[in-house]
């Protein structure tokens, strides 16, 4: 074997092994153990019984670990910040408990699909991380979607507060609204919507208890969603647990195992020839970086071709060529 060859299967082993290590901490990161207060509601939408625990989550009072509130990234990571620096939580539409409890509700109902057989929770399933493990999700009618369901958890920490994988959607409470009336996902009007809310049994109890009244109205539907979505915070995972028995994110966690720990410092590493794992997954809630001075998006490029015509990433929303092949950063 020559000295060339020898060289090149080096650096694809060696390319092999990064990505292996790397996936197995990943993986840690996504598996959060279930959260009682997201349990699925079960909604039979055919007779509109629910059931709903006697007495309400208590969703407006979560307790965030530290590693939440504290930025403990040693100061040569300058672009790091902890994870509540970053909550998009508008000051309009803060999580109560009446408002999540009728956010879940309505994001298990399938009535809200064109033919009633598509909820939110069915691109969106929670054991799967509020994602879908099909790479493109089934609408309504049996049409797929253009992309890859995004995950729902840690939504909250996005900065921007701009979702959709090409940012399309100004905030959380628009983004919400936006499934109901895509033709392939739900195939609904906004009033339909509205309408079909309203001849929901549980709908007077539930608005009155979030809104201090019975109307029905889109502003309304989308702020109670937007609450549900926010308080589907992960920090009971593997990764959070081992962050609690110490005082920093980039030393060896005594619940890893050796590979688990080695893919934690690649994820961290800034001795990479290209831009490290965390350069585009944030804080310990891993979502995207702060918003530069004067930038206008914090999604970072997902290794898609810069000249690719089937989807332009974020410049499909702003028209600027340099967002091109730039996308949302998934938590």
């Amino acid at each position: 074997m020559s000295k060339q060859t020898y060289t090149v299967n080096k650096i694809i082993m060696n390319y092999k092994v990064l990505t292996f290590l790397v996936t197995i901490f990943l993986l840690i990161l996504s598996s959060c153990e279930k959260d009682e207060k997201t349990q699925t509601c079960d909604s039979d939408s055919s007779n509109n019984n629910l059931s709903l625990p006697e007495e309400s989550f208590d969703y407006e009072n979560t307790e965030f670990p530290n590693h939440f509130l504290i930025n403990d990234y040693p100061a040569n990571f300058g672009f790091q910040y902890a994870a509540i620096e970053s909550d998009n939580t508008p000051l309009d539409n803060p999580i109560t408990n009446a408002g999540a409890t009728l956010g879940r509700v309505l994001f298990y109902e399938k009535e809200l699909s064109a033919n009633g057989t598509i909820s939110c929770s069915s691109c969106h399933i929670q054991e799967k991380g509020f994602s879908d493990d099909a790479l493109l999700s089934l609408g309504f009618d049996g049409g797929t979607t253009r992309r890859h369901s995004m995950g729902l958890t840690n939504a909250r920490f996005y900065e921007t507060g701009k979702f959709f994988w090409d940012e399309r959607a100004e905030s959380l409470e628009d983004q919400v609204l936006m499934p109901f009336q895509d033709p392939v996902e739900m195939g609904m009007t906004l009033d339909q919507v509205v309408q079909t809310v309203s001849d929901q049994s549980y709908s007077a109890t539930l608005f009155e208890n979030a809104f201090g009244d019975n109307i029905v109205t889109s502003d309304r539907i989308a702020k109670a969603l937007a609450q549900f979505v926010r308080s589907l915070v992960s920090f009971n995972s593997k990764y959070d647990q081992g962050r609690t028995m110490v005082n920093s994110p980039i030393v060896d966690f005594p619940n890893f195992t050796l590979e688990e720990n080695l893919g934690k410092q690649i994820f961290n590493s800034q001795n990479l020839a290209a831009p490290s794992c965390n350069s585009c997954h944030l804080s310990e809630a891993f979502t995207a970086p702060l918003l530069a001075t004067n930038a206008t998006t914090s999604g970072t490029n997902n290794g898609l071709d810069l000249f690719s015509t089937d989807d332009l990433g974020i410049s499909e929303t702003t028209g600027i060529n340099g967002h091109t092949g730039k996308f949302k950063v998934p938590s």
